[in-house]
């Protein structure tokens, strides 16, 4: 579906994966291919597994244990191991499966477990938005949980109006109001303002 409710694509797929810069990995026949925002496959289907674009590259494996990635333009590279930027010193990286996410050092060191289904690819003053259990919140550099942990009000509404504090933080904060990202709301006392803006301003590489 298209933003305003009409078909875009038929429904012929088994199962498909986000879409990243108009291109979405789709299963067809067991099999994994690429398609662009109109339907028109890129990237014929032939790959055992495939998970979501991840910086640009998309995770696909040909036996189903081994992973290699896909480019935009569908070729065939390496895929890096952790995402290194130089201005902040922690970087994410994906277990061998890539069902969980944690965060390396500029060395390769691991600092945050991989125990996160999904999470933005670095962390601002300190912080990273991170999912676990099917929850958002935010943890430090050392992967303590600093703002509780969310999930989507029952209200069908667009929004997300309800938060729960994880057992392991009691002084968070009870309830916040939050965008349709599922993310904790800033504001100019929360003391990770940059850090919520970066997430809530623009749809995080997950």
């Amino acid at each position: 579906m298209n933003r305003e409710g009409r078909l875009a694509i038929a429904a012929q797929f088994e199962e498909t994966q986000g879409f990243s810069e108009g291109k979405a990995a789709v299963k067809l026949n067991g099999v994994w291919g690429i398609i662009d925002s109109n339907g028109k496959i890129l990237v014929q289907p032939r790959y055992q597994n495939a998970r979501r674009y991840f910086s640009g590259l998309l995770p696909v494996s040909k036996n189903g244990k081994d992973y290699l990635a896909l480019d935009h333009h569908g070729r065939e590279t390496e895929l890096p191991r952790w995402d290194v930027r130089p201005d902040t010193p922690l970087h994410k990286f994906h277990t061998e499966d890539f069902s969980k996410i944690g965060y390396k050092d500029h060395n390769g060191n691991i600092v945050v477990a991989a125990l996160y289904e999904r999470g933005v690819n670095h962390f601002s003053e300190g912080m990273a938005a991170v999912r676990k259990n099917g929850l958002w919140g935010f943890i430090d550099a050392e992967g303590n949980e600093r703002i509780a942990r969310v999930t989507p009000s029952p209200k069908d509404n667009g929004t997300l109006a309800s938060a729960t504090a994880s057992p392991k933080s009691p002084s968070m904060e009870k309830s916040r109001s939050l965008t349709h990202k599922a993310a904790p709301s800033c504001s100019k006392n929360s003391g990770f303002l940059s850090a919520c803006k970066a997430f809530l301003g623009k749809k995080p590489q997950l």
